[in-house]
Formats: structure tokens, sequence, C-alpha cells
């Protein structure tokens, strides 16, 4: 990787910005081939995102900067409210409803073949709202969910790939149910376009976000007041998850 750092250096320096561009494509492809962090795949894609708009891809640049944590799309329905896009970490409140009638291990969906045109409380799980509050607001908040059920357990959901926001917030208030949970349910959520094709940008953007799992990891544990912490991860989500735990593990 050092070599293909110092090639890129001098085909910049000569001005052939495309070979620089398959140069670092193979720095990219050289560190998750070699298992290299989180932190040193996303040195190589910040390099990627402005070469890419240099040479009018601006597809590939959006998805080199799709990393580490959704951020909303501006959009205030619910099911929309976080896209794929970069941002900060942001902790807020998802309100999820289930209905009584309900199959264990199935989320539910609307479906035209059956007239269901929109989701609905009465026949799905739905995402009624999402609310971000600071984060003191939100350790408060945990502590006082806490407080009511007098059980300090706690529950985090690390989603797989092509899964949205929205999606993963019903799957975690559907896992919590189905299992008679009586602990705090709660999803950590990073930026998967959500798209079965997208497989490649969801690697590369799954093992960047372990960098702020480990961050969030860290503030549940000495701010939210529980004494036990569950993960749960799925598919792709454990790549994140297995990063951050050695990360923590390392540093002791």
């Amino acid at each position: 990787m050092p070599l293909l750092s110092q090639a890129a250096s001098i085909f910049e320096a000569q001005g052939d910005y495309r070979r620089v561009g398959q140069i670092l494509t193979d720095k990219l492809d050289e560190g998750r081939d070699g298992g290299r962090s989180g932190a040193v795949l996303g040195a190589t894609l910040e390099d990627l995102a402005p070469l890419s708009d240099l040479l009018a891809r601006l597809d590939d640049a959006a998805n080199y900067r799709a990393a580490a944590i959704r951020a909303r799309s501006g959009n205030e329905d619910p099911a929309e409210f976080y896209g794929y896009g970069r941002g900060k970490l942001e902790l807020g409140i998802a309100t999820v409803t289930i209905r009584v009638i309900h199959t264990p291990g199935r989320v539910g969906s609307p479906s035209v073949w059956r007239l269901e045109f929109g989701p609905s409380p009465a026949k799905h799980v739905v995402l009624q709202s999402v609310t971000p509050v600071e984060t003191d607001a939100f350790y408060m908040r945990l502590n006082a969910e806490f407080g009511s059920t007098g059980k300090t357990e706690a529950f985090v959901f690390v989603h797989g790939f092509n899964l949205r926001f929205d999606q993963a917030s019903k799957r975690a208030v559907q896992i919590a149910y189905d299992m008679g949970y009586d602990g705090v349910p709660i999803v950590y959520s990073w930026p998967s376009q959500g798209s079965t094709v997208s497989y490649v940008a969801d690697t590369a953007v799954v093992q960047l976000s372990a960098r702020r799992l480990t961050g969030f990891l860290d503030d549940l544990v000495e701010r939210s007041g529980a004494t036990t912490i569950h993960m749960v991860a799925h598919n792709m989500g454990n790549r994140a998850l297995t990063e951050a735990l050695d990360a923590l593990c390392v540093r002791g």
C-alpha cells in the first residue's frame, strides 16, 4: 500500500488523474483484502471522492462520500428521514408501532396484491416518528427507561446489507417484541444504500462505520446506566461490530 501511495503521488504530479484513480482503486482493494482498518480505508475513500469529482464521475464520488453514519435526507417523512449520505453521529428516539396480532419473525409490509398501497398500523410494523435529541437528553432518556422498568439491560442491533433506516428500526422492535424482551432496544444504523446492487459500496461504508460504533459503545457503557448490553448484528453488520469490538479489546 505505501508503494501504491507513492505511485499515485507521481502520476498526480504529472497530471495523469485517470491513472491516479486506477491506483487508488487498487489501493482500496488491497486494503480490503488485507483486512486494513476502517481508518485506513476511509483515508483512501476520502482521496477518491474529490478525484472522482474531477473526472466527472459523480455517482462514484457520491458513493465514496457515503461513509460512517447516515445523514438526514431533508425529508420529514419518518420512513425517509435518514438517507445514505455521510453525516455526523446523531442520537434520537424512533417510535415504532407493532400490531397485537403479529407473525413472529416477520416485519410485514404493504402489498399491492392485497390492495395495500401504504403501511397501516393495524396491519404492519410502522415507523411512526423520528425525533433527534441532543446527547445529554438521549442518555437521560435511557436512564429514565431503566428506572421505569427496573431492568438495566439493553440490546444494540447493527443491521446488515441492503437495509434502510426505517427498515432497521422496525426490525429492532420486531426482535424485541418477538423475544418478549423487556430491556431497551437500540438500533445502530450505518448508511447502507438499501439496494441489492450496491453491495460493493456498502462493503466500504460498513467498515468505516466501525469507528463511530466504537465511540458509541464507549458512551453507551459510560452514560446509559445499563449494567448489561447485548450486541445483535446481522449479515454485513458483523463487519462493523467485530472491528469495533476488536478496537475496544485492544485498548483494554
